[in-house]
């Protein structure tokens, strides 16, 4: 979710700077300034919690700001405000003014989460005890006895989608 911010302020910054740099709470520069992966998150449950919920509460708040009616016409549709969009409405709840973690028996399906504000189509994959986060590769060879094997088809779909097929014998 932090990464999910940060494309998005990024992009924002990209595409409107003038306006990005009136709008923006400059406790995000701290936060966000940093690829998730190389940032260090807090130390200890609580900590991580707040932290969290902070997290959540500034995503609402530049989504409350994308929407306004000074925001760029074209702001919400930016691929990575979209992603901060849609990542918010299946990962937090608004409850008495903050953000808050949805529990497990109140998030989506996993063909409709992704891993990635930069690839919305990467999806959660798994298949016995393999777990992967981006596609399936589905490939149908021939498989006559006295000919080579040849890829006859190659599909490409979603980590999570599950793809049905109809062999010609």
């Amino acid at each position: 979710v932090t990464e999910t911010v940060r494309a998005a302020l990024n992009a924002l910054a990209t595409t409107h700077p003038e306006w990005t740099r009136g709008i923006a709470n400059p406790a995000w520069f701290e936060r966000y300034s940093k690829r998730a992966e190389d940032y260090h998150l807090p130390k200890g449950k609580q900590a991580r919690e707040e932290f969290v919920s902070t997290v959540g509460d500034d995503g609402y708040a530049l989504l409350e700001l994308v929407c306004s009616a000074t925001a760029p016409q074209d702001a919400l549709a930016l691929p990575a405000v979209d992603a901060l969009r849609r990542t918010w409405m299946l990962e937090y709840i608004r409850e008495e003014g903050r953000s808050r973690w949805r529990n497990a028996d109140e998030i989506g399906p996993p063909s409709e989460r992704f891993n990635s504000p930069y690839d919305t189509d990467a999806h959660h994959g798994v298949k016995g005890s393999r777990n992967w986060d981006g596609y399936k590769v589905h490939l149908t060879e021939t498989c006559d006895v006295n000919t080579p094997n040849l890829i006859t088809h190659v599909m490409t779909t979603g980590g999570a989608d599950h793809a049905v097929f109809q062999w010609a014998h």
